[in-house]
């Protein structure tokens, strides 16, 4: 298995073909699921489509807390981890977590760094117990190499991070060049924390794509739509990933009362798509990635408190994981015609409505029926209205004039995918701006 960049498409390839990334979050997959339990977790995303894993290589700091779980180090009478002294116990299981998600097809997305292990972060301002020493670092990259390489694994230099300071991004500067000195061949990124996009110049070179966070705010979810433009434009050529949209069932970030359900996830993911984070995708279910018990012990002074989440094994069978592998389907077939964002094309809508072409097809989200304005003549062209809901498939009127077509509202309720099919393969569609 080989992966790849093509800078021009900004896409992933695998194996030299467009790949679509699409992840589950399962941070805590190196402490908490038995060994049936991850089994059974495997087997389940792989049939609904799933490609990628990402998951945290130290304790995550906000997981359910089980009685008895391995601890990667020998902790000191400080609580303190000694970083000198890893136990057999918890690699040899990372590394049998690994081995059987690869036999299974998956791609590993392997976070080095969560915020919490580096200074001056905003987990680390929360807790530094765990924070590790500059000097250790280097070892643990070359530690990181030794144990894990061999799997293939995307590097995750950074987890949930900010970068305001300089001694913050040294950390994930050094983490990031001993990887790449020592397996220059796998890929390189950073998660960030929700919103920000303040990636140094200085590490983001060294990155072969982005990532980025839109989040559980409920009040700030257009930064799924907003930050790919942003990303787009100030770094040329990297394909872009929301590898933290809202997760199904989680409670609001903030302490607000109120979950995210699956439409909202749905929405998060397809205008995080054809907003030009069409790299890829990842999928959260609240109670996945903490991988929760019921009784398990979680510290409501870490992250940001969120309410009681599903068991584990009751939170996999969340509706909204089955929605993002037909989003997956819709989407990896179109990358190679350069899926190009086109809000551009779309008159006095609202920004939540995402507008994507390739090839001879236009793609428009929509969060709730409504009508649809774009400038463009759409006579002859073939248009469709899918339910993402139901998959009911409506045949909208389309009404043209002085240039631009209206897609009329259907008799469907809930989020929709418009579908249009251009007359001339090779004439995708043309904003007036880009017409003259």
């Amino acid at each position: 298995m080989n992966l790849s960049v093509d800078g021009r498409r900004r896409i992933l390839l695998r194996d030299g073909s467009p790949w679509f990334y699409l992840a589950d979050t399962v941070w805590s997959a190196f402490t908490n699921p038995t060994d049936r339990e991850w089994e059974e977790f495997l087997r389940l995303r792989r049939e609904q489509g799933f490609a990628a894993l990402q998951i945290n290589v130290l304790p995550q700091w906000d997981r359910s807390i089980l009685a008895h779980e391995p601890s990667p180090y020998r902790r000191l009478s400080t609580g303190r981890y000694e970083w000198s002294q890893p136990r057999a116990e918890y690699w040899e299981r990372a590394r049998a977590r690994c081995a059987s998600a690869r036999d299974a097809g998956f791609v590993l997305a392997l976070v080095g760094l969560w915020a919490n292990y580096v200074p001056n972060t905003w987990a680390s301002g929360i807790q530094d117990r765990d924070v590790m020493p500059f000097a250790q670092v280097r070892p643990y990259g070359e530690f990181l190499h030794e144990t894990f390489a061999e799997y293939d694994p995307i590097w995750v230099v950074g987890g949930d991070t900010d970068i305001a300071h300089a001694d913050t991004s040294a950390y994930y500067v050094e983490l990031s060049d001993v990887l790449r000195a020592r397996s220059a061949h796998l890929l390189q990124t950073i998660h960030m924390r929700r919103a920000d996009t303040g990636i140094p110049d200085a590490l983001a070179d060294r990155l072969d794509f982005l990532m980025y966070q839109s989040g559980h705010n409920p009040t700030a979810q257009e930064a799924a739509y907003e930050i790919p433009a942003e990303l787009s434009r100030r770094f040329e050529g990297k394909p872009i990933i929301n590898a933290e949209p809202c997760y199904e069932h989680m409670g609001f970030s903030r302490r607000a009362y109120g979950r995210f359900s699956r439409a909202d996830v749905r929405r998060a993911g397809w205008t995080s798509v054809l907003a030009g984070a069409h790299a890829g995708l990842t999928y959260g279910a609240h109670g996945v990635w903490n991988w929760h018990r019921f009784g398990a012990t979680v510290d409501p002074a870490l992250g940001e408190g969120f309410d009681e989440a599903l068991p584990a094994t009751r939170a996999l069978g969340l509706p909204g994981a089955w929605d993002y592998g037909v989003l997956r389907e819709r989407i990896e077939p179109l990358l190679g015609a350069a899926l190009t964002p086109r809000a551009d094309l779309l008159v006095n809508a609202d920004p939540a409505i995402a507008c994507a072409s390739a090839g001879d097809e236009m793609l428009i989200y929509l969060p709730t029926a409504t009508h649809v304005t774009v400038s463009s003549d759409l006579t002859g062209c073939r248009v469709r209205a899918v339910s993402l809901a139901t998959g009911q498939i409506a045949h909208p009127e389309v009404r043209v004039s002085e240039g631009r077509s209206t897609i009329r509202m259907v008799s469907l309720t809930g989020d929709l995918l418009l579908s249009v099919r251009m007359r001339n393969p090779a004439t995708p569609p043309l904003s007036a701006a880009d017409s003259s």
